[in-house]
Protein backbone atom coordinates (compact mmCIF):
# COMPACT_ATOMS: atom_id res chain seq x y z
CA UNK A 1 0.00 0.00 0.00
CA UNK A 2 0.96 3.62 -0.46
CA UNK A 3 0.28 7.16 -0.65
CA UNK A 4 0.13 8.91 -4.02
CA UNK A 5 -0.05 12.37 -4.24
CA UNK A 6 -0.18 14.77 -6.89
CA UNK A 7 2.93 16.99 -6.19
CA UNK A 8 5.62 16.22 -8.92
CA UNK A 9 8.81 18.57 -9.99
CA UNK A 10 6.47 20.08 -12.67
CA UNK A 11 5.52 22.77 -9.75
CA UNK A 12 9.04 23.25 -8.92
CA UNK A 13 9.91 26.84 -9.10
CA UNK A 14 13.06 27.26 -11.88
CA UNK A 15 14.55 30.66 -10.30
CA UNK A 16 17.46 29.76 -9.60
CA UNK A 17 20.67 26.68 -10.35
CA UNK A 18 18.56 24.30 -8.18
CA UNK A 19 19.02 23.00 -4.45
CA UNK A 20 23.24 23.98 -4.24
CA UNK A 21 21.81 27.50 -4.98
CA UNK A 22 21.03 29.74 -2.14
CA UNK A 23 18.39 31.65 -3.78
CA UNK A 24 15.34 31.20 -1.17
CA UNK A 25 12.79 31.60 -3.95
CA UNK A 26 13.69 28.39 -5.81
CA UNK A 27 12.13 25.03 -5.22
CA UNK A 28 14.08 23.43 -7.98
CA UNK A 29 15.00 19.65 -7.07
CA UNK A 30 13.13 19.33 -3.75
CA UNK A 31 11.12 16.58 -5.24
CA UNK A 32 13.82 14.21 -5.30
CA UNK A 33 15.59 15.45 -2.38
CA UNK A 34 12.04 14.17 -0.96
CA UNK A 35 12.39 11.05 -2.17
CA UNK A 36 15.56 11.13 -0.99
CA UNK A 37 14.93 12.02 2.58
CA UNK A 38 11.64 10.17 2.54
CA UNK A 39 12.00 7.50 5.41
CA UNK A 40 14.43 9.26 7.09
CA UNK A 41 12.11 8.74 10.22
CA UNK A 42 10.00 10.52 12.59
CA UNK A 43 10.33 12.83 15.73
CA UNK A 44 9.89 9.43 18.00
CA UNK A 45 12.18 6.97 15.35
CA UNK A 46 15.59 7.26 14.10
CA UNK A 47 15.87 6.08 10.61
CA UNK A 48 17.27 2.90 11.73
CA UNK A 49 14.55 2.51 13.94
CA UNK A 50 12.54 3.05 11.29
CA UNK A 51 13.96 0.54 9.17
CA UNK A 52 14.03 -2.10 12.11
CA UNK A 53 10.94 -1.96 12.45
CA UNK A 54 9.60 -2.54 9.14
CA UNK A 55 12.01 -5.28 9.30
CA UNK A 56 10.49 -6.42 12.18
CA UNK A 57 6.83 -6.75 10.05
CA UNK A 58 8.95 -8.48 7.44
CA UNK A 59 8.56 -4.97 5.40
CA UNK A 60 9.90 -2.91 2.95
CA UNK A 61 9.71 0.54 1.77
CA UNK A 62 10.66 3.07 -1.38
CA UNK A 63 9.73 6.16 -2.73
CA UNK A 64 9.36 7.00 -5.99
CA UNK A 65 8.90 11.05 -7.68
CA UNK A 66 8.59 11.92 -11.03
CA UNK A 67 7.43 14.99 -12.66
CA UNK A 68 3.74 14.69 -11.79
CA UNK A 69 3.64 12.51 -8.68
CA UNK A 70 4.99 11.18 -5.51
CA UNK A 71 4.34 7.95 -4.09
CA UNK A 72 5.69 6.92 -0.34
CA UNK A 73 5.56 3.00 -0.54
CA UNK A 74 5.50 0.19 2.28
CA UNK A 75 4.89 -3.57 1.45
CA UNK A 76 3.87 -5.92 4.06
CA UNK A 77 1.92 -9.27 4.47
CA UNK A 78 -1.95 -8.64 5.23
CA UNK A 79 -1.63 -9.58 8.93
CA UNK A 80 0.81 -6.63 8.82
CA UNK A 81 -1.00 -3.96 7.43
CA UNK A 82 -2.27 -1.71 10.13
CA UNK A 83 1.13 -1.77 12.17
CA UNK A 84 2.31 -0.77 9.01
CA UNK A 85 -0.15 1.95 8.04
CA UNK A 86 0.66 3.65 11.45
CA UNK A 87 4.22 3.77 10.56
CA UNK A 88 3.31 5.36 7.15
CA UNK A 89 1.27 7.72 8.33
CA UNK A 90 4.15 9.21 10.43
CA UNK A 91 6.49 9.39 8.59
CA UNK A 92 4.56 10.84 5.76
CA UNK A 93 2.41 13.13 7.88
CA UNK A 94 5.65 13.97 10.74
CA UNK A 95 9.40 13.05 8.91
CA UNK A 96 12.59 13.81 10.44
CA UNK A 97 14.17 16.35 8.54
CA UNK A 98 17.65 17.52 10.26
CA UNK A 99 19.84 19.60 9.24
CA UNK A 100 22.95 17.63 8.86
CA UNK A 101 20.84 14.50 7.00
CA UNK A 102 19.10 17.23 4.23
CA UNK A 103 22.88 18.55 3.60
CA UNK A 104 23.80 15.29 2.92
CA UNK A 105 21.29 14.51 0.58
CA UNK A 106 21.90 17.62 -1.25
CA UNK A 107 25.36 17.07 -1.75
CA UNK A 108 23.49 13.37 -3.28
CA UNK A 109 21.81 15.31 -5.71
CA UNK A 110 24.23 17.49 -6.68
CA UNK A 111 26.72 14.25 -7.16
CA UNK A 112 24.07 12.48 -9.18
CA UNK A 113 23.48 15.26 -11.25
CA UNK A 114 27.00 15.76 -11.96
CA UNK A 115 27.03 11.93 -13.11
CA UNK A 116 23.89 12.45 -16.01
CA UNK A 117 24.43 11.79 -19.11
CA UNK A 118 24.16 14.67 -21.51
CA UNK A 119 20.73 13.34 -23.19
CA UNK A 120 18.93 13.04 -19.90
CA UNK A 121 20.34 16.70 -19.20
CA UNK A 122 18.93 17.83 -22.19
CA UNK A 123 15.55 16.86 -21.27
CA UNK A 124 15.63 18.06 -17.87
CA UNK A 125 16.70 21.38 -19.22
CA UNK A 126 13.81 21.18 -21.86
CA UNK A 127 11.21 20.19 -19.11
CA UNK A 128 12.21 23.10 -16.96
CA UNK A 129 12.37 25.53 -19.96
Amino acid sequence: FGLLSDCGSRLETKNSNGIGNTTSNSTTGVNHLMELLAFSGTPTLSATEFQTTLDSLGGVSFASSSREQFLYCIDVLRPNVEPAMGLLSDVVLQPRLDDVTVEEMKRVVEFQWMDMIPEVVLGEGLQIA
